[in-house]
């Protein structure tokens, strides 16, 4: 970098973190709801995706506290997650899972189904994402890698689930539903479309090329903008199904100090991390509209929620999102990849 693009990143961090500390402090944020109105999770089986650091690792000490029977965790480093949360909470297990490997999300459902034969899979939370540098930008079999760990990723897995959570629906009793959980960032809203938006070749395209020029959170942006959409599709099918017990959600959890920022360049990581240490929530704070989601007998499927509240039609989700069409796109691109990534 040259020294003035030093500088301009220096200005532009400290105007940054001015601007982000004021937003902070004098923000007016929902209230959390009670836990007295979060339901009790005795018998209920859990798997988190990237359960291991961060929201995911938050989630699961809280879902742990609040009862859940069994918690089954998706990671890439199992040692270090079977040393550190399946020591410090009860009935704790955790496996190999690399997103932008089909092979290895085919692996781990075999391991999540073995593990729930008898109990069923009441909740599903992908949650794992990565934000990719430059340098490891595709796949081996050529795929950009921030759509194949945060979008193709949670697709593939959740249809390879799907007969377990299914089952589990039909033998739930009291009304009781499973539910599977989006992680995603209002970053969506960010997001780079094709310009040609009735062009299926201009998705197919849009689903597998990286941004050019190269940079971390428009390639981020694009593959959290595939997921809302695809997840706002997916809870329609479901709640068009007679007898459906399947809540799908979408869920920002805000701006979180989390183990994302070790994908971003080191001069970006030394520059944010006066933001990420005062101004950014914890994991915990942001894991509370994750656990509102997946057990609040309120949380409605097919809702978007930040900070406990649904944010559809409220300027924080965007309207390309929400639309039909655009989701049926995405559907489409989406399934197309995935088949393409099976031969390939």
């Amino acid at each position: 970098m040259t020294d003035n693009g030093q500088a301009a990143a220096i200005g532009i961090g400290v105007a940054t973190l001015v601007v982000g500390t004021a937003a902070y402090v004098f923000a007016k944020r929902p209230e959390t709801p009670d836990n007295n109105n979060i339901r009790d999770l005795e018998g209920k089986t859990v798997c988190i995706t990237g359960g291991n650091v961060g929201i995911g690792r938050a989630t699961a000490e809280a879902l742990s506290k609040r009862g859940a029977s069994k918690i089954l965790i998706g990671c890439r480093n199992v040692a270090s997650a079977r040393d550190g949360i399946c020591q410090d909470i009860d009935r704790c297990d955790a496996f190999a899972l690399d997103l932008s490997d089909p092979l290895s999300i085919n692996s781990f459902a075999e391991s999540i189904a073995n593990h729930t034969s008898r109990s069923g899979l009441h909740m599903l939370i992908n949650n794992a994402g990565a934000m990719i540098a430059e340098h490891d930008k595709q796949t081996t079999d050529g795929w950009d890698r921030s759509i194949a760990v945060n979008h193709l990723g949670w697709v593939a897995l959740t249809q390879k689930l799907l007969p377990l959570l299914e089952k589990t629906a039909e033998n739930a009793t009291n009304n009781q539903t499973v539910r599977i959980i989006n992680v995603g960032s209002k970053l969506e809203r960010r997001a780079v479309l094709p310009q040609d938006k009735n062009s299926a070749p201009a998705w197919d395209e849009w689903m597998q090329s990286s941004p050019v020029p190269y940079k971390v959170f428009p390639a981020y942006a694009k593959a959290k903008f595939a997921m809302t959409s695809m997840t706002f599709l997916w809870a329609k099918q479901f709640e068009e199904q007679p007898d459906n017990r399947i809540k799908m959600i979408m869920v920002s959890p805000g701006v979180v100090h989390t183990s994302l920022s070790r994908f971003m360049p080191l001069w970006q990581r030394i520059l944010s991390w006066p933001i990420r240490r005062f101004v950014m929530r914890t994991p915990q704070k942001g894991a509370e509209t994750v656990i509102y989601a997946a057990t609040s007998p309120d949380a409605v499927s097919g809702a978007y929620y930040s900070d406990c509240a649904d944010i559809r039609n409220k300027e924080l989700c965007s309207e390309a999102s929400m639309s039909p069409e655009i989701g049926q796109q995405i559907w489409e691109a989406t399934m197309r990849a995935l088949d393409k990534r099976k031969q390939d």
